[in-house]
């Protein structure tokens, strides 16, 4: 364990040799045994120095007692506080040179406290040394306290500050200024309008009175210096007093200083002290009542204790503690001008850490929250922002005391609401409630507990419900309060309001039935995390399943909307049928539901026993199923869906269950609804290929197809893809029908050559054999060119041959005119004439004899062929 340190001290001046060096010059001649040789070399040579004054040089003064000696306090780097003493010496130790010297006490910082609290060791000190006696040795003494003068006192204040010129505007300012520069880097420097020799005096005089006015706090790192020749930023040093006249204009390392010139009276970066300062106005007025600035220093210290620097080195902290102070001494003038600020700033210096240590600031919080309590049963009622200042308090508070505090806020929440003054008040506390879970649920639980007050709680649930309009907006409602009062979930009122806001919330939505399992979904959720909600979670399913359920109107519904109520319908299977018992209604819209369920869930949709589930339902439920169907369809025009469209128009009653192809359905609505659907696009033949079984065994369901196509649809037929892609179905019935449907579109040549095709085609082949005799005959009597020495032959005529009459076979009788065998008429001949006699010369065999002596080639003859677009009639005619 070391043992306790003492004042050490040092001297410095020129001597033969020093404690650092062997020959003559300035050093450290003596100092205490214990004193650290860094510290005197780093810490107390720079301020080992003294310039005489240039007044004092330029006449060239001899009277020492004539130069001012200069004070310095300090407070170094390790929290020692160095006082020193420097001063002007004729001659050194040749007697020859003129000299200074310095006499530093040494303070360690476990020592100093008792004269930053009473600093009259400090300013009256009386036994600085003049002078170094080598005899005596190297090394001085130390000290268990700092000498001074036992008779001096603090006095007449009011005297210096009058001669000095210091009035109530200067001297405040002077002090804004000192305070400011300690808790920055900016320096005061002040210039007295006194005689030189006085200089010293009057300043250690000043800076004593300005000392006495700092807080404690601030007195642990001021530093002073009561005379420098020039002024100059030295470190530690705030205050520092100059010669006369030695501020030359346009100095620039000075010119942001705090600078007081009392002998020019020019005071620079000095702004106007505010009037309501309460340090400033409490020190001015006990100016001459030091004891009562030591009390205020006092209330202060204990304010500040476990705070930052920035905090206890404000300038605006001592005017905040100022204020409270006189409130606490009983002048309640700056709390009756502002409540909420005094209450601000006496929790400012309170925390967490440092709550039990604040007794003075406690004591009077609650002596002012007792005030405002008795003025509450008055009927006062208190701010918002006093509030939010109570329960800043209350987060220090032990819980056993907060319902005292808790009661205050409610009453004044009461007193609001009696009175009606602000609509809005509870919301905005509630509002600073909020952070706090544990307050909020405090005060909530205090409301509820009072038939009195159970009203407030209820309107600020109601109003806040108001503003929900989403899903979203109503989970964090509820949120909101499991967080901050869980207990309230569970009243009476509390349930009744979000059943309320559940039902505005569903009536309001269109997609009421996503909405509505979106709420279960969360309900069911809130239940997961905390079964303690079960019977809140049931009153509100219970809700929500009626409102739905009451809202739906089934022809209005979309795909979306049937699959999300087969989901509620199943997840929440005991509640439905809770709503259902003894409602009919609802009870038929079930039986319509579930028949949609399966017709559009079901693999086989065209089962018949669907048909047979429509013809039980009720006209009126009948009319809505379908309605349902087409509103669905329209939502999703897809071939997906295209087997409700017979669901959609089918005829109630009508079905032979035997043969579904004989159900009855009203086919020009369906063919107009599909054709709306989808603008006369091509999935109206999509459609018709899915129902082409039905469509080729149904003349009636043919003969709407046909006059659809020819009011609605006439040309797309004529597309040669839309016909190959319809001619591939698997019914035979379905292609006739459309190869019919395409003749009948098509244009009339096409009609007539299709009518006549058979008598076309057999004229086409006589024609064509025709041709081919012709050509034969062409050729055959072509002229071959003349042959020499021939006579030409002579033609005689030959004897008309007789065609001998064979009988026919026996044939049917004609179903015309009832004769056998064929006629004139039928034969294709005219009547009984003879075939023509062919020319040419024929042996008997019938071989032509005529000789063909000719060499050149011969040019056989172009066929006789029809025009190509008879050819593409015939074509399609017989093949429409």
């Amino acid at each position: 364990m070391s043992m306790a340190r003492k004042v050490q001290q040092q001297y410095y001046t020129r001597g033969r040799e020093g404690v650092f060096r062997t020959n003559e010059g300035l050093d450290t001649v003596a100092k205490s045994s214990n004193l650290d040789n860094n510290f005197i070399k780093k810490t107390l040579h720079p301020f080992c120095t003294y310039f005489p004054p240039a007044e004092l040089s330029q006449r060239g003064e001899k009277d020492v007692q004539k130069y001012p000696e200069s004070i310095t306090v300090f407070h170094s780097d390790n929290g020692d506080m160095v006082i020193g003493r420097a001063m002007y010496l004729a001659a050194d130790f040749t007697g020859q040179r003129e000299t200074m010297f310095v006499h530093n006490y040494i303070v360690p910082r476990e020592l100093k406290e008792a004269y930053i609290v009473d600093p009259i060791a400090i300013f009256h000190n009386n036994q600085f040394a003049s002078h170094y006696d080598h005899t005596l040795g190297k090394e001085l003494p130390e000290l268990d306290r700092l000498p001074y003068d036992t008779k001096a006192s603090y006095s007449g204040q009011q005297e210096l500050l009058t001669k000095l010129k210091v009035n109530e505007k200067i001297f405040k300012q002077l002090m804004r200024a000192t305070i400011l520069s300690i808790a920055s880097n900016k320096k005061v420097f002040i210039s007295l309008d006194v005689d030189i020799s006085e200089s010293s005096y009057y300043a250690k005089r000043l800076v004593e009175v300005i000392y006495y006015s700092l807080p404690y706090e601030l007195r642990r790192h001021f530093g002073f210096s009561t005379y420098q020749n020039v002024p100059q930023a030295k470190k530690y040093i705030n205050v520092m007093f100059v010669e006369k006249d030695s501020f030359r204009q346009a100095d620039r390392s000075i010119d942001k200083e705090f600078i007081f010139d009392f002998v020019n009276e020019r005071y620079l970066n000095v702004d106007v002290v505010e009037e309501d300062n309460h340090y400033l106005n409490l020190i001015w007025a006990c100016l001459t009542y030091p004891d009562v600035n030591k009390s205020y220093f006092q209330f202060a210290e204990e304010a500040i204790q476990d705070l930052d620097s920035n905090k206890t080195l404000a300038y605006a902290t001592y005017s905040q503690l100022g204020a409270i102070f006189r409130v606490e001494k009983g002048t309640f003038d700056p709390y009756a001008k502002n409540k909420e600020g005094m209450l601000n700033s006496i929790l400012s210096f309170v925390n967490e850490q440092n709550f039990a240590k604040k007794t003075k600031l406690l004591t009077l919080f609650n002596k002012l929250v007792q005030q405002e309590k008795n003025e509450l049963l008055s009927g006062s009622v208190l701010s918002v922002a006093y509030i939010k200042e109570l329960l800043v308090y209350c987060q220090y508070v032990e819980k056993d005391y907060i319902h005292s505090y808790i009661s205050v806020i409610a009453l004044s929440l009461y007193n609001n609401r009696k009175t009606g003054k602000d609509g809005s008040y509870t919301k905005q506390v509630l509002l600073q409630l909020q952070d706090r879970p544990h307050l909020f649920q405090e005060l909530m639980e205090h409301l509820c507990g009072s038939h009195e007050y159970e009203n407030i709680a209820e309107e600020l649930i109601i109003e806040r419900a108001a503003s929900i309009v989403t899903v979203k907006a109503l989970n964090e409602e509820i949120n909101y309060w499991r967080k901050l009062s869980p207990n309230i979930i569970t009243r009476f009122f509390f349930i009744e309001q979000i059943n309320l806001t559940v039902i505005n919330l569903l009536k309001k939505d269109k997609a009421y039935i996503s909405r509505g399992n979106e709420i279960l979904h969360l309900l069911h959720k809130i239940v997961e995390q905390d079964n303690r909600y079960e019977q809140f979670s049931e009153q509100i399913i219970q809700t929500v399943l009626n409102q739905v359920f009451n809202s739906i109107k089934l022809g209005a519904l979309k795909l979306q909307d049937i699959d999300e109520l087969k989901s509620m319908m199943q997840q929440e299977k005991k509640q439905v049928n809770t709503i259902l018992t003894n409602n009919r209604e609802l009870q038929q819209l079930q039986s319509e539901l579930e028949l949609a369920f399966s017709i559009l869930h079901s693999s086989h949709r065209n089962s018949d026993d669907f048909y047979e589930d429509l013809d039980e339902l009720s006209p009126r439920s009948f009319e809505s199923v379908q309605l349902l169907f087409k509103n669905i369809i329209k939502d999703n025009p897809s071939k997906r869906l295209f087997s409700l469209v017979k669901y959609a128009f089918y005829i109630q009653g009508n079905g032979n269950y035997r043969n579904r192809n004989d159900y009855e359905y009203r086919y020009d609505e369906l063919l107009i609804f599909v054709d709306h659907l989808t603008n006369g696009k091509e999935q109206v033949i999509d459609f018709l290929m899915f129902d082409s079984e039905l469509i080729g065994s149904s003349k009636k369901y043919q003969k709407y197809v046909r006059s659809y196509f020819s009011k609605k649809n006439n040309k797309v037929l004529k597309d040669s893809t839309v016909k190959k892609k319809m001619l591939t179905v698997r019914s035979k019935k379905f292609k006739e029908f459309i190869k019919e449907l395409s003749l009948e579109q098509s244009n009339g040549l096409v009609r007539f050559l299709h009518k006549y095709r058979k008598m076309i085609a057999l004229g086409a082949a006589i024609v064509f054999v025709m041709a081919i005799i012709g050509l034969v005959l062409l050729f055959m009597f072509k002229d071959n060119g003349p042959v020499v020495n021939d006579p030409l032959p002579t033609l005689e005529p030959s004897p008309t041959p007789t065609i001998e009459q064979t009988p026919l076979p026996t044939s049917t009788t004609d179903p015309i005119d009832g004769s056998n065998g064929l006629t004139p008429e039928t034969s294709g001949l005219p009547g009984n004439s003879p075939l023509p006699e062919v020319s040419g010369s024929t042996d008997s065999t019938g071989v032509d004899n005529t000789e063909d002596n000719s060499e050149e080639p011969i040019s056989e003859p172009t066929p006789v062929t029809s025009t190509e677009s008879v050819d593409d009639a015939i074509n399609e005619a017989n093949n429409p």
